[in-house]
């Protein structure tokens, strides 16, 4: 047999007090419905801008004819996936990724529909021929907008509980 002292247990009485346990964090609030929807276009549109200078700024021709590095494109998608889905999760709403990412890409086609335009290469075939790294970021920031689009809106819609239906 074992010898050892067994802890007594807690005696309820007087001056006995329940063991405390560590508060949980308030759950975040979903901001109201207007306010979503105002922040979610001025950050659509601000990350459009970005994502626009970003690639026009950045685009790196390593080689002329082995590889075109547009770096610049990649980061302008990545700030449009992270700010979607940061500001998606924030507002606890799901719909929020999908309205930043239409906006941040009316702003892409608003400024490729200047035909002097110096800021996105034209996806043309000439245009090609002269500036291909050009061409790619305009290629990989177009695309690249709709891809970040899809999975912030698949992440979000993941982590936001669907609403309740109103009767």
């Amino acid at each position: 047999m074992n010898n050892a002292q067994q802890p007594t247990p807690p005696v309820i009485g007087p001056g006995w007090a329940a063991p405390v346990s560590e508060p949980e964090p308030p759950a975040a609030k979903p901001v109201k419905g207007w306010v979503a929807v105002v922040v979610s276009v001025l950050l659509g549109a601000l990350m459009g801008v970005v994502a626009v200078l970003w690639q026009g700024w950045s685009t790196v021709l390593t080689s002329p004819a082995v590889i075109v590095l547009p770096w610049g494109a990649l980061l302008g998608v990545l700030a449009v996936f992270f700010t979607a889905v940061a500001w998606g999760l924030r507002a606890a709403r799901r719909w929020v990724p999908g309205v930043i990412g239409l906006v941040a890409f009316a702003v892409l086609a608003l400024v490729s529909l200047d035909q002097h335009n110096l800021l996105i290469a034209p996806m043309d075939a000439r245009y090609f021929q002269v500036a291909p790294g050009a061409v790619w970021s305009a290629f990989v920031v177009t695309g690249g907008v709709v891809v970040a689009t899809l999975a912030a809106l698949l992440i979000v819609a993941r982590h936001v509980p669907a609403p309740r239906a109103q009767r």
